[in-house]
């Protein structure tokens, strides 16, 4: 049952490429923007297939008449993702990158920001479900499908007190699992260290040479693991929930709240609507939850961030799913948000689906409240476009400038999918007739058809931005 599910759910057609990217700063920090830049969007236009991960960087000197060009773009497909030069590379010199290393990033897979020629840094593959971590302060350390205990034992969550009891112990409970990651990371490390040494490749890395050492035993100039969060909104909104229903208008007790996620919710609608119209949400621009949102996400770097790995690098933190966040709703339960067992859970740090009811500028500034240079190894952000709104200079022009506030704002990445719900219902009921149909699932692209129905639902849950809410 688990594997049809897991296949069903996740997304192994997509693209995980070396994705191309063009744009930016160049080492020495002038506009790296050229006429082959603007050939290869014009070749993207024309180019209907899921291998375009195609990646756009942009800065505050970036040439309006380029960004203007990485807009159009969207017109004809969705693979295009843009980011930020003034948050990544500030991002990157933290984490130990000279200034001129750090300008000279590329993006590694869907979203992570990595130096170009010099670095191992073990992108992804390693990840922790903060709702998971969030079911296991509310069940002591336990997860729902399992009832085993997996994580630290903390305070009896129905004797929490106050809210920052809870947040004690949700800290606890991530603390624990990123340890245990984070020793995993090191022993798989340890094992390639050992037995499987990658000498053609250490030879194209700069200080493998130099310090005669394979890059698996750390000769590379620059040496990372990373530990990357899913779940991120679903997260954020339950939190403050818990807080307003519990702890501020004292609706119900903890010991209620847990009976109520027990049931799922049955026989309590008017509790759930409660929540859903009532509560702080994240991507509203409202601090309610936006507070909490950059509590966790601060939390969740620093933790990441306090580990070494052993190949003497730091573990960089990230936000992105890839898909993987409709498997996890398909096996945690209700969460306080009012979200259902067996619902998909918010991905990689987009808003949940269906709570982006305050526009497009409304997500972009709760994004724009994170610290988002903490969040090194990349993070993501989805959304999605009428087709309308880009088939006027005035909507693109709207869009550009959209997109250069959200950068100006500090946000890290973001990418569109510019496809009308009825176009991709149509391409469920005829799906002869839209092969070449792209779109981006979290981080990366993928030809429509070819993902899971959960996957597919979850795309079209997803609010459409048009003129009007420009």
């Amino acid at each position: 049952m688990i594997p049809s599910i897991l296949k069903a759910s996740a997304s192994e057609l997509g693209a995980d490429n070396q994705a191309v990217t063009v744009g930016g700063v160049d080492r020495h920090g002038s506009d790296a923007t050229n006429e082959l830049s603007f050939m290869f969007i014009d070749a993207l236009a024309g180019l209907k297939s899921m291998t375009n991960s195609f990646s756009i960087r942009i800065h505050k000197g970036t040439p309006q008449d380029f960004v203007t060009k990485a807009v159009e773009v969207y017109r004809s497909t969705s693979g295009p993702a843009l980011f930020n030069d003034d948050s990544i590379i500030p991002s990157l010199i933290d984490d130990g990158y000279t200034q001129e290393d750090a300008r000279d990033y590329a993006i590694i897979g869907c979203v992570e920001p990595t130096s170009d020629g010099n670095t191992f840094a073990t992108t992804s593959g390693n990840d922790i479900s903060l709702t998971g971590v969030l079911e296991q302060t509310l069940l002591n350390g336990r997860l729902g499908i399992t009832l085993n205990r997996l994580s630290a034992k903390t305070k009896p969550p129905s004797t929490f007190g106050s809210f920052e009891e809870l947040k004690e112990a949700f800290r606890a409970h991530l603390g624990h699992n990123i340890y245990l990651m984070a020793r995993g990371i090191d022993l798989k490390d340890r094992a390639y260290g050992e037995h499987y040494h990658c000498p053609f490749v250490s030879m194209t890395l700069d200080g493998c040479i130099e310090h005669a050492m394979d890059m698996t035993q750390g000769g590379a100039r620059y040496n990372f693991a990373s530990i990357t969060a899913r779940g991120f909104a679903t997260t954020v909104n339950s939190l403050a929930a818990v807080r307003k229903l519990v702890f501020d208008e004292k609706r119900l007790d903890m010991k209620g709240l847990l009976r109520v996620l027990k049931k799922d919710f049955k026989g309590h609608d008017e509790l759930r609507a409660w929540v859903g119209n009532r509560c702080p949400k994240y991507g509203r621009d409202d601090d309610g939850a936006d507070d909490i949102a950059v509590w966790l996400h601060r939390t969740f770097c620093d933790l990441v961030k306090s580990h070494t790995g052993i190949r003497h690098g730091i573990f960089r933190p990230g936000f992105f799913s890839y898909g993987i966040h409709v498997f996890d709703g398909i096996v945690l339960g209700a969460t306080p948000d009012g979200r259902r067992a067996g619902e998909p859970v918010s991905n990689s740090l987009s808003p949940a689906n269906g709570t982006e009811t305050k526009g497009p500028t409304a997500v972009m500034r709760s994004v724009g409240k994170l610290d988002n240079r903490k969040s090194s190894n990349g993070s993501s952000l989805n959304m999605r476009l009428t087709p309308d709104l880009l088939s006027t200079k005035e909507g693109i022009y709207k869009t550009a400038m959209l997109l250069r506030t959200y950068f100006s704002l500090g946000g890290m990445h973001v990418q569109f999918n510019v496809v009308s719900s009825d176009t991709l219902r149509e391409a469920q009921r005829h799906p002869e007739q839209y092969m070449d149909l792209v779109v981006r699932v979290s981080g990366y692209t993928a030809y429509f058809v070819d993902l899971g129905r959960p996957v597919q639902d979850d795309i079209i849950s997803r609010i459409e931005f048009g003129s009007s809410g420009m």
